[in-house]
């Protein structure tokens, strides 16, 4: 409804000097509003050192999802127009994360996010084989992650037999015992390329070319080569040519992407069987109606983190070694899991620290509530007791396993966070530290 209002000059100044004001007024209240919010945020924001666990998604991925899911929702599988429309982008980001990888778009399969892809290359290739368990043997370390690790214990039961290489001290495997475990009739070799807990990075391209070299020596297609590289998209290089890889896992959820959205990229040659079944999807091997948003945002993320890995490792570094270097001045007796501080075999963004004397799980709790969110090891075990299985294989004893905090950065993480960040660490090991004595 218009209201016509009859009004002289004078009125009608009057009437337009309220309205300014008013709306003035409304801006200064807003004004101080935004000011008061603002400033509560900056003394509350929470300082988030966990980012081998989940990473926070990049704003550009986060929007374009929303678009797609918005405009794009046909179940791609369909025949209409929309269904279509939704295949070409799901199509567009294979062949995005097909470029990245130096490979063929049939050859990248999206899945659920980083276990399912792991589980779908160990279980996949076993179960084409499953009629010669006594003849399989699989080889893969004692510092995997879970979604490896598991998986093959499950086969180990079934009747497979497995070696577990050892590492040293800083979490690296010795080629030479690698050369020594091939067997006739290994069937797998099942290594991460950098591990979540520690951030060791494993020398991938070599294991295989070693591979390659058994292989032409024994004239067969076998070993198969996995490598989780969950934990190293971000920084490394992830050419499956140039890493020698017959099965690779990636994690959106890893790169600043969406959650539950992975890839796993298979060989052509290689043998695998889908271990759920349903629809065709995913060339047979990952039925289910595929979430073209999430598959854009993967593609989205892996591109932006392949793009900005260099300047992103050279940033995270500089506040890792800033971080430790800062800590060790204050704090004597603390240790470094793991590869040194500035070696090329460790991640950029990863410090496995051990506190003597204290509860790592507790000093945890204590920073959470100071607004610093750090890891004990792998996020996926917290709710069980056991001592992690990658601190065990360096070497620690249970008392060192269980006094170490892990901190891991992101390209979102500010001189001011490390400055905070070292301040309550200090903080909090020299409370729990005191306290300690005086029980």
């Amino acid at each position: 409804m218009v209201v016509s209002l009859n009004l002289n000059v004078m009125q009608k100044e009057v009437l337009n000097f309220y309205i300014v004001r008013s709306m003035q007024l409304w801006s200064l209240r807003h004004l101080i509003y935004f000011f008061i919010q603002n400033n509560m945020y900056k003394q509350n924001k929470k300082i988030y050192l966990d980012n081998a666990a989940a990473t926070s998604m990049d704003l550009a991925v986060f929007r374009s999802i929303k678009k797609i899911e918005k405009k794009y929702y046909a179940n791609p599988s369909a025949l209409y127009a929309s269904a279509m429309e939704a295949k070409k982008y799901l199509e567009e980001s294979r062949a995005q994360i097909a470029k990245i990888l130096a490979a063929q778009p049939d050859t990248i399969i999206f899945t659920n996010g980083g276990t399912q892809s792991c589980n779908l290359a160990i279980q996949g290739l076993f179960s084409h084989n499953s009629s010669n368990k006594s003849q399989g043997h699989i080889i893969t370390t004692k510092i995997e992650h879970h979604a490896v690790l598991l998986p093959i214990q499950e086969l180990e039961r079934q009747g497979y037999e497995v070696t577990y290489l050892s590492v040293d001290e800083n979490g690296i495997i010795d080629i030479n015992e690698l050369k020594k475990s091939f067997q006739e009739n290994t069937v797998l070799v099942s290594i991460m390329y950098a591990n979540n807990e520690v951030g060791s990075i494993q020398p991938i391209p070599e294991i295989g070319r070693e591979i390659l070299k058994w292989r032409k020596r024994n004239g067969t297609s076998f070993p198969y080569f996995h490598s989780d590289a969950c934990q190293a998209a971000g920084e490394q290089d992830i050419r499956v040519e140039h890493l020698h890889v017959d099965l690779l896992t990636l994690n959106a959820s890893k790169i600043h992407g969406p959650k539950s959205v992975g890839v796993l990229y298979k060989r052509r040659n290689v043998p695998l069987e889908p271990i759920v079944f349903g629809g065709g999807q995913e060339f047979g091997l990952n039925p289910g109606t595929e979430d073209i948003g999430k598959a854009y945002g993967m593609a989205l993320a892996l591109s932006i983190a392949q793009n900005e890995k260099v300047k992103n490792s050279k940033h995270e570094r500089n506040l890792c070694e800033k971080l430790y270097s800062e800590l060790k001045k204050d704090l004597d007796g603390i240790i470094l899991n793991g590869p040194a501080i500035n070696s090329e075999q460790r991640l950029s963004n990863n410090l496995s620290i051990q506190f003597p004397g204290i509860d790592a799980e507790v000093m945890a709790l204590y920073l959470s509530e100071k607004g610093v969110e750090v890891g004990l090891g792998s996020a996926c075990t917290t709710d069980s007791d056991e001592v992690s299985h990658v601190l065990s294989a360096l070497g620690l004893c249970e008392k060192a396993a269980k006094s170490t905090l892990r901190f891991t950065l992101s390209k979102y993480t500010t001189e001011s966070d490390i400055k905070k960040a070292k301040k309550y660490i200090t903080e909090t090991y020299k409370k729990l530290r005191q306290n300690t004595y005086e029980q």
